[in-house]
């Protein structure tokens, strides 16, 4: 399992396998236009075995 890009793969077009980050707009009016860096965290959990009602 890997994350990111390495060398060999920056002619591939990975766009089908982003990620979209939302920026809430009272954040992001105040924000500059400039790259910046995203602290993601998550964790692998039991799905559930059959979907939800509703």
């Amino acid at each position: 399992m890997s994350f990111g890009k390495s060398n060999a793969d920056l002619a591939k077009d990975t766009t089908d396998k982003s990620i979209k980050l939302t920026i809430p707009a009272v954040t992001a009016s105040n924000m500059a236009v400039d790259t910046y860096t995203a602290k993601v965290t998550w964790k692998i959990v039991a799905a559930p075995e059959e979907a939800p009602e509703g």
